[in-house]
This record gives C-alpha cells, structure tokens and sequence, in this order.
C-alpha cells in the first residue's frame, strides 16, 4: 500500500527548536486518496483514525515498523517523551524546591502536575516519582519513562508486594 506514493522528509514545523523529521507524501496520488497534504506515513503504516496519536516507541520519528508504533491518545503519547532539554536536575518530574529540597511530581497530560512528595536528594525524588509512574501508568519504554530503568523489576516487586498487603 505505502510504495504506491513518493515519500520524503519533512521537519516539524510545529516546533521550530526541535530537529523531529517525518517521512510524509505531497504526491497527488497521496492527495486524492487521503484529502490532504503532508500524509504522514506512520499514520499509513497503521491506520490510525483522526482523533488518536501514533506513537513512535523509540522516540524514533523515521522508524515506522509495525511493531515501533502504536495508536493512544494525545495524553498517553505525553507519558513517553523525552527529558526536557532546560531539565536541571537530570530527573523526569524532579525540580528543585527553596531551602534546597526536591520536590517529585507527574504530569496529569494536561499541562498540569499532580504533586507526590519533596524529599532530601534528588535521586530519592526521582525513585519516587518513578513508582508513581509503575502505580498509574502502562510502563511501554521504561527507558524514556524512568528515571531508574534498571528498577524495574523491583519496583514492580514493590508494587505487587503492596497490592498483597492491600488485600490482606
């Protein structure tokens, strides 16, 4: 289906400060089929509908295998994107906070945080916030949405050791 349109790169444009390319098709075929300029191939790749995202696993924009995307919506592609490039503290959801502390927090997909704790070290603030992530979220690329992604595994053994006690 995809090698019947010319494709090529584009830049997003939406972010001028961001080198994020695309692999998009001006062709008329491309056109004529779809109703507008710029397809996206990704959104060929799986067929997503209009009102939902593609979401490049990797952080990958020209990786467009099956098995690199998939469809969510606009929030939960938020939950896996990259560190802010003006991040200070080197930690997804840690800033630093008067007097010194670290405050960890996580972002509800709308602009907003939802606070968790402040704490001594940064590094206490990010294994927090890391198990907040494990407690409310699909974890998809622990790479990009942990700052510990070495932990998974024991923070998924904290998780479940909880939920027992819960039900005790």
């Amino acid at each position: 289906m995809v090698s019947q349109y010319k494709w090529s790169l584009n830049r997003n444009v939406r972010n001028k400060h961001k080198k994020v390319f695309y692999t998009v098709s001006n062709s008329k075929k491309a056109i004529e089929d779809f109703g507008k300029r710029g397809v996206k191939l990704h959104r060929v790749v799986i067929d997503c509908p209009s009102d939902k995202v593609v979401d490049h696993i990797n952080g990958n924009t020209l990786d467009n295998r099956k098995a690199n995307l998939r469809i969510v919506s606009r929030r939960d592609n938020k939950h896996n994107r990259n560190r802010p490039s003006n991040n200070t503290s080197g930690f997804v959801g840690v800033v630093k906070v008067k007097g010194g502390r670290w405050h960890a927090r996580i972002g509800d997909g709308h602009s907003k945080h939802r606070h968790i704790g402040v704490y001594n070290t940064k590094e206490e603030a990010a294994r927090a916030r890391d198990k907040e992530v494990i407690r409310t979220r699909e974890i998809i690329n622990p790479e990009r949405q942990l700052n510990f992604p070495h932990k998974l595994q024991e923070y998924l053994k904290e998780k479940e050791h909880a939920e027992c006690k819960a039900q005790v």
